[in-house]
């Protein structure tokens, strides 16, 4: 099973959590912007994004790596572009355990 999930901007990858909560980890490659300015403004603003929805994300781990570059006109297509794959993240998860439940049974 694939454990990640694409978008334009961004790639999710996920594993189930050690940890109480969900956890995030970031990667921007200096491939994606050369100025370390540019990729630390996307690393700040793909952690609040991720703050603001901590609470409905399930225990797990995120490596949320960016793959096209963005700047702040981008701001408002990124955001809905994560909110989107954390919805898909959310029913491919939902998915897994309806499967896991449904082979327990037999």
């Amino acid at each position: 099973m694939r454990k990640r999930i694409s978008g334009r901007y961004l790639v999710i990858h996920y594993r189930a959590g050690q940890s109480a909560g969900a956890r995030l980890g970031l990667v921007v490659s200096r491939k994606i912007a050369k100025r370390s300015v540019d990729r630390n403004y996307m690393k700040r603003v793909l952690r609040e994004l991720f703050r603001r929805r901590r609470s409905r994300i399930p225990p797990m781990d995120l490596v949320v790596r960016v793959t096209k570059a963005y700047g702040y006109v981008d701001f408002a297509e990124v955001e809905r572009e994560f909110s989107e794959l954390l919805v898909r993240l959310e029913r491919r998860i939902a998915a897994n355990h309806e499967n896991d439940a449904t082979h327990a049974d037999a």
